[in-house]
């Protein structure tokens, strides 16, 4: 409710002492009693609930005053029309979503393990603060590739054979385009002492807020998260401006995506982000922004730009203003300084290069499918 401290999307699970876990293998309900802080008399309460699954840890990262949870999810809206949750982030994506498992994170022929940590602290400016990367390799064989030449169609593609090697692939000519678009689901928290620089002066405010919402809201005005795509070189994009434009589409609105709440003199941001290793089907756009909506909740869906095999995106909290330029490679800035696209103006940044790979990266990709 407004006064939650969980993420829009998360699920409190209540450990009952007599009866023990409750039990949501089917739809049921059941009775307990609750009492308020030193009150004599509690309060009779009947839990209604319906089966509940999709959301599985799979490891968590702890930094200073971030914390980012990976975890797994099934989607609930899996009807076969207009509301089906993978039709429409196959809409916005361009590919159907592959979602990321804890088999393929921590079985055979994964280069990561259940308890490897995917974010790390970076440093953005002296402002920034919770500033953190997460880079993780997508897991071995979640994804399938197409072999095409550069004039002819995914449907018309060459298949490898036991004679090709690496040294006759000429990879100006021949291309692996990715079928899918992994997804990797994070939840994350973000810590802002009470005496930071950018809410400081405003305490009381947060201290008077009524609810989670309104809390949110005056924190939107001072300060908000930036999201940063090293491999784009776009500028840093401010997230709630893209979730509010990217937002309507579906009735959602960034208050509705993020969870803020107060907790010993800090305020806390708590959100979902699900990242997708690709880049914007829209001309012009890499790294980008959606919201899509499961189970009647808004999800934030960020694109990191690129479909190379990893997800790699950094986020940091600052105050709101123009969009600060991102620390690129010069070829990328220049290509930005050439397109009219680059305002940040939807949370997407701009320019735009296609995905390239080199001739050793294709022939190792090229010794994995012949190998399967």
């Amino acid at each position: 409710d407004a006064h939650s401290q969980i993420a829009p999307g998360l699920v409190t699970v209540y450990d009952h002492s007599v009866y023990g876990t409750v039990d949501t293998a089917y739809d049921t309900y059941e009775s307990f009693q609750i009492s308020e802080y030193d009150s004599p008399n509690p309060k009779s309460l009947r839990l209604n609930y319906n089966r509940v699954g999709g959301m599985n840890l799979i490891t968590e990262s702890n930094l200073d005053g971030v914390r980012v949870k990976e975890f797994n999810m099934q989607f609930a809206d899996v009807v076969n029309d207009d509301a089906e949750t993978a039709y429409e982030l196959n809409n916005l994506m361009g590919k159907p979503p592959v979602m990321v498992n804890l088999e393929a994170t921590t079985g055979r022929g994964s280069s990561r393990n259940n308890n490897t940590s995917h974010a790390s602290s970076v440093y953005i400016n002296s402002s920034a603060i919770d500033s953190f990367r997460f880079y993780k390799e997508v897991p071995e064989g979640l994804i399938t590739y197409t072999i095409v030449s550069d004039d002819e169609s995914p449907d018309n593609s060459p298949q490898p054979n036991e004679n090709d090697n690496a040294a006759s692939i000429n990879s100006s000519e021949i291309k692996l385009v990715p079928n899918e678009i992994a997804l990797q689901p994070v939840n994350i928290r973000l810590k802002i002492p009470r005496l930071n620089q950018l809410i400081v002066n405003h305490w009381a405010d947060f201290e008077n807020a009524a609810n989670s919402r309104e809390l949110f809201n005056i924190f939107t005005r001072y300060g908000t998260i930036w999201l940063r795509s090293d491999s784009t070189g776009e500028k840093d994009a401010n997230l709630f401006t893209a979730i509010n434009n990217k937002g309507n589409r579906v009735g959602a609105s960034a208050a509705d995506c993020v969870r803020a709440f107060i907790n010993d003199d800090a305020l806390y941001l708590d959100f979902i982000a699900v990242l997708a290793d690709g880049e914007s089907i829209n001309s012009g756009r890499t790294a980008y922004v959606e919201v899509f909506v499961d189970d009647n909740i808004p999800y934030v869906l960020i694109g990191d730009g690129t479909e190379n095999g990893t997800w790699d995106m950094t986020f940091y909290v600052s105050a709101a203003g123009e969009n600060p330029e991102s620390r690129g490679n010069e070829d990328n800035n220049n290509n930005n300084n050439n397109n009219t696209n680059n305002s940040g103006d939807s949370g997407s940044g701009g320019g735009g290069c296609n995905l390239g790979i080199s001739i050793l990266a294709f022939a190792v990709l090229i010794k994995k499918i012949m190998k399967h």
